[in-house]
């Protein structure tokens, strides 16, 4: 599956931000994107090139192990760059998964670390000439000491603070060093950052606690709680990173002005390392759930095939052919259909198309009906060529959704409570394949297997799809 979302942007949707990460500024030797006019100029070209394309969370993923390194970045800079909408669906709606490569050639533009996140692609170097040829509005994002020195060189294009950026994600800006430790020079996996959301969510609560207490006792047993949690082996251990941190910036014996844009800041690293891992699940599940309707749709296909052979053979009986062998051929081909109702056949249909063929029995259907049936079988069995949920008022990307906790609240949801929201309105990945043209009874039937799914997540529906 490819992991692939609609990141268009700017008046009518005409624009795609195009995100890469690089160790230092570089003229020769190693990969960089410079100014050039109004323009771009890629540095240092390869025959594969990697962009991540209206995602900045993941340019943090290099951004952060860059200085994290052996000999560590001084300088690592997220360049950013507009290319139009059109030429980013021209260049990843064919797009195919990097395991394929081997079997479909080097030609395409192909999907990478899909279970990290959405829209990571590398490009042949046609497609990366031509994205070159077309990129506008260069971007740099430097640490704030070096926004400064950056800007002197014109070819480093519009250079602003990495805060900026940050702050459009809704990650927290004055309390980084309460985000997820790098494990050596590796960004952990999903499921620490979800842990470590976790501990955050922990440690936000009780501070959210000890700020609205009205009474002397409820704001004692509000510290007691905190200071308990800092303590290794206590219920609720805020965890080996956290909790010495907390201490350390006294937090028991701060004000309570001091500690609400502090309670914010964790809320924001909280809510920010449990995406990861709603990223990660999203595509898993929506996986598993195209891989399901692909083997429904492949069974599909058979029946319908089966189903045409039947209605061949009642066809030549009816236009009076030898009416022994058009009857026996009649029979033949319920008996071969039977068969595929049980689970020993080797061309079993499954359960749920062998209780669709029981149920309507085609070998007792008239031609007409049996021809019906047969179409509506080949739509179902046709790839629908929509996201894996087509309502367009869902949120399309993670960026979007964290975008929308920080403008929503003045007071920050509750990360878990984020969470749930999330799972609610979450972004779906787009399946792209080809699109049939649908009637407007297909596309009725497909909302109303989307609906099905949104409220949960089965692989195949209960009810009849024709």
């Amino acid at each position: 599956m490819i992991h692939r979302v609609d990141p268009a942007q700017g008046s009518w949707r005409s624009k795609v931000r195009v995100y890469l990460t690089v160790f230092a500024y570089s003229t020769s030797g190693y990969k960089d994107i410079h100014a050039n006019g109004l323009g771009i100029k890629l540095i240092h070209k390869t025959a594969d090139t990697m962009f991540n394309i209206g995602d900045p969370r993941r340019a943090f993923h290099y951004y952060n192990t860059y200085r994290a390194q052996l000999n560590p970045a001084t300088c690592p800079i997220i360049r950013s760059f507009d290319i139009p909408a059109d030429l980013y669906d021209r260049a990843t709606g064919q797009a195919i998964s990097e395991a394929q490569r081997g079997k479909l050639g080097k030609n395409n533009a192909y999907n990478v670390d899909k279970e990290r996140g959405q829209n990571q692609f590398g490009v042949h170097a046609k497609l990366r000439d031509e994205i070159e040829q077309n990129g506008r509005n260069l971007i740099s994002y430097v640490d704030a000491s070096q926004v400064a020195a950056v800007s002197r060189l014109a070819t480093n294009g519009k250079v602003k603070d990495v805060n900026e950026l940050r702050r459009q994600l809704g990650m927290p800006t004055e309390t980084l060093d309460f985000m997820a430790p790098m494990r050596g020079a590796h960004v952990v996996t999903p499921r620490e950052e979800a842990s470590h959301g976790a501990d955050l969510s922990r440690l936000y609560d009780d501070l959210d606690a000890l700020i609205r207490a009205t009474s002397l006792t409820n704001r004692l047993a509000a510290k007691k709680r905190i200071a308990d949690r800092c303590v290794k082996g206590n219920p609720g251990y805020y965890g080996d990173h956290i909790a010495p941190k907390v201490l350390s910036r006294n937090v028991l014996n701060s004000r309570i002005r001091e500690l609400v844009p502090f309670r914010d800041e964790i809320g924001r690293a909280a809510t920010f390392s449990v995406i990861p891992q709603m990223v990660n699940e999203e595509y898993l599940q929506a996986n598993a759930r195209l891989h399901a309707d692909g083997q429904l749709r492949a069974i599909l296909t058979h029946l319908a095939a089966d189903l045409q052979n039947l209605a061949n053979a009642k066809s030549v009986l009816l236009r009076g052919g030898q009416n022994l062998i058009a009857s026996n051929q009649v029979t033949l081909r319920e008996m071969q259909m039977r068969d595929k109702c049980f689970p020993g056949s080797s061309a079993y249909y499954g359960p749920y198309v062998s209780g669709f063929v029981a149920r309507k029995n085609p070998a007792a259907l008239a031609l007409p009906t049996l021809t019906l049936l047969i179409q509506a079988v080949q739509r179902a069995a046709a790839p629908a060529g929509i996201a894996q949920s087509p309502d367009e008022t869902y949120l399309r990307d993670v960026t979007a959704y964290a975008a929308t906790i920080r403008d929503k609240n003045q007071n920050l949801l509750s990360p878990w409570a984020a969470r749930q929201s999330y799972q609610i309105l979450r972004p779906q990945p787009v399946v792209t394949v080809h699109k049939p043209k649908l009637s407007t009874d297909d596309i009725a039937r497909l909302k109303r297997e989307a609906a099905v799914r949104k409220a949960a997540l089965v692989p195949l529906p209960d009810q009849d799809p024709f």
